[in-house]
Formats: structure tokens, C-alpha cells, sequence
């Protein structure tokens, strides 16, 4: 997977989603693996409010269908997802892509599996930042 082809498009219901764009024609993207993007208040161990980022399948639990098009119009803005952001993405996928390979084991994880915001602060501290972007 290529860093730079993933893509967040705000869309005019406000949903926000990440993904890669396989074709873009005068009216409309093809997309391919898309997750919602859903940021939530936290409360901190120490008691401050902070945010975290949930990424969720967008339309794959309604559908089997593995691209989908999505009108121009209805995107408001399309921007290249920050590099922090692209591997937490194919973390998520990659992890979608063997809970559903392991489904059909019944596979319990267990208490001491690390949640998804653990794994995105480690991918993060790892990461070397190209901009000064926040997010």
C-alpha cells in the first residue's frame, strides 16, 4: 500500500471518510476499502479532555460490494491523509482483513489485546512528521 494514494473526503451529510481512490472521472470517484472517521471526546487518567479517532467500515457491513462510487458533488473537500493517519488506516484495515479471515474460528483476543488508540499513539511516536500538521 502507497502512503499518498489515501485520501479523507468530507462529505456533505458530514460524514468523513478515509480511502483510495482507484479512478476519478468528470463526475465521480471510485473508492475502494472506506472507513468512517468518527473523533470522540476522552477522558484522560489524569482528567483532561482530549480526542480520540474511531475509524469504522463505512458501507461494508451493509454490502458486499468491495468499491463504491461516490458522487463529486456530494464530496465538499478531498485531501491527502497525513502520514500518521495512512498507517493507522492500514492497521485497521489489515486488522479488519484477519478478523474476518479468523471469523469463522471464533477467535477471543482476550483482556490484555492493546485497543486501537494505543496502536495509533505507538504508529505516531514513530512516525517523523513532514509538516507541522496537527491532527
Amino acid at each position: 500500500m502507497n502512503l499518498d494514494s489515501y485520501k479523507v473526503l468530507k462529505l456533505i451529510n458530514g460524514e468523513m471518510i478515509i480511502c483510495e481512490i482507484n479512478s476519478d472521472t468528470d463526475q465521480s470517484y471510485e473508492i475502494e476499502n472506506p472507513l468512517q472517521m468518527d473523533v470522540r471526546p476522552k477522558i484522560t487518567q489524569k482528567g483532561r479532555i482530549t480526542e480520540t479517532l474511531l475509524l469504522s467500515p463505512w458501507l461494508q457491513n451493509y454490502s458486499e460490494e468491495k468499491y463504491f462510487n461516490i458522487d463529486k458533488s456530494h464530496c465538499l473537500t478531498v485531501s491527502t491523509a497525513s502520514v500518521g493517519l495512512s498507517r493507522y488506516y492500514e492497521y485497521v484495515i489489515t486488522r479488519m482483513d484477519d478478523d474476518y479471515d479468523h471469523e469463522e474460528n471464533d477467535m477471543d483476543w482476550g483482556p490484555d489485546e492493546p485497543d486501537e488508540e494505543d496502536i495509533y499513539d505507538e504508529l505516531l511516536m514513530h512516525e517523523k512528521p513532514s509538516s507541522k500538521l496537527i491532527h
